[in-house]
């Protein structure tokens, strides 16, 4: 377990990844001290859970702007699409059409959409990446760090 008075994580694996167990740090009210307490425990577990959060979408991309240099969705949007979410930064992968109705399920975001969900902190390929898969209410997590892992140990796997 390692701690600080802002936050508190419990090893998920032996090999990577970390529960947030505790802490005075409200991730809601975001510091630079909460971001530095984050960062320290990403380098030393590769992943952090961070389970009711309470963030909303301007706490979160607060918290995420101390973190570092975001990315946006505007690239995405080239085609017309309009984002619904208050903030660029926020990629809505929901089936939710800007007008609040469901996507049509012949239309082409719904056959794009189709699958695993899966994202990667990788996507500039400057760093490991770290690739979290929702497969219905169990969590995988894959890292490609060899500093941190075994060959035989790139995966493990969260309920």
């Amino acid at each position: 377990m390692t701690n600080t008075d802002l936050l508190t994580f419990t090893p998920l694996h032996r090999t990577f990844g970390a529960l947030r167990t505790g802490g005075s740090g409200d991730l809601t009210h975001p510091t630079p001290e909460l971001a530095a307490a984050i960062k320290s425990a990403i380098a030393k577990y590769g992943v952090l859970v961070f389970r009711a959060t309470g963030l909303d979408d301007d706490s979160h991309v607060a918290l995420s702007r101390l973190l570092g240099e975001l990315d946006d969705v505007t690239p995405y949007n080239k085609l017309g699409r309009i984002n619904r979410l208050k903030y660029d930064e926020l990629f809505d992968v929901s089936n939710i059409e800007s007008d609040g109705s469901v996507v049509a399920v012949d239309s082409m975001r719904a056959v794009f959409g189709r699958g695993e969900f899966t994202s990667s902190d990788a996507s500039d390929g400057r760093k490991p990446a770290v690739r979290a898969t929702n497969t219905g209410g169990e969590l995988r997590l894959v890292s490609t760090s060899t500093r941190r892992l075994t060959p035989a140990a790139r995966a493990c796997h969260f309920s």
